[in-house]
């Protein structure tokens, strides 16, 4: 598996998401190839909560003293992982995170900040993948760094997410809003100009072909599994991992 994260080079470094544990040893490795020094580290800015976002946030921590930046409804399950994996239970989560860490602030919706000069941050709430999900707009170089918002169709799983409706809305929402000259995702390369609009289009359309699937073949009397099987091979994804966070994605079409 992989990540992406991404640091932004000013008179400071600033840090969207962290990786998964371990991932601190490739952070410093590119900050030192760039002349840098991983205690320039000034902020890290969270996108949500989840494990291969968070998994090297207290490492980095600990060598910079990096503020960390995050929703307020995703505080919790950062300052206490613990709670985290009994409310969301995944495998090998104690592999991809190192520990719990303290959120310094929290992040508000359209809220814009000075980091430097030329180097201004928006923060989008975008939840759908996750209840607190945030995006980041860097607005002298109209980047949006949008976490696991916008997913990229592939056959071997469907995207994981809470609440398809919110979603939706959330994409339709940096879609509409922002002048996109670069999207920079969790999960996929980097995308500029009109490739990039016409990702998150697509992206839109396969979670609707999802739902439609969803709705057609929704049966109270069948169990969520023979759901889940009908949908996939509508979909044609054909090697599905079958975890919880993946049947929640399902039901949360028809909840």
């Amino acid at each position: 598996r992989f990540v992406n994260i991404y640091l932004l080079f000013g008179k400071k470094i600033y840090i969207i998401d962290s990786g998964i544990k371990g991932c601190i040893e490739y952070i410093n490795d590119y900050i030192e190839k760039n002349g840098r020094k991983i205690t320039e580290i000034d902020s890290i800015f969270l996108t949500h909560s989840h494990p291969d976002h968070i998994g090297s946030l207290s490492d980095i921590k600990k060598v910079s003293n990096a503020k960390i930046y995050c929703s307020k409804q995703e505080k919790e399950w950062v300052e206490n992982i613990d709670k985290q994996f009994e409310e969301r239970e995944i495998p090998d989560f104690y592999k991809i995170v190192s520990e719990s860490s303290k959120v310094d602030f929290i992040i508000e919706e359209e809220r814009e900040i000075k980091l430097e000069d030329n180097l201004t941050i928006k923060f989008i709430f975008t939840p759908g993948h996750s209840n607190g999900s945030y995006s980041y707009y860097l607005i002298e170089e109209k980047a949006l760094f949008s976490g696991d918002l916008i997913p990229v169709e592939r056959d071997e799983n469907m995207p994981v997410y809470s609440d398809y409706n919110q979603l939706i809305n959330s994409i339709k929402k940096v879609e509409k809003s922002l002048e996109i000259k670069y999207l920079c995702s969790a999960w996929d390369d980097v995308r500029d100009g009109d490739e990039a609009i016409n990702i998150i289009k697509r992206a839109l359309n396969y979670l609707e072909r999802i739902d439609i699937s969803v709705r057609k073949n929704y049966n109270p009397e069948d169990g969520i599994l023979v759901l889940a099987q009908k949908v996939f091979k509508e979909c044609r994804i054909e090697n599905p991992i079958l975890v919880p966070v993946t049947l929640k994605s399902i039901l949360s079409h028809i909840k």
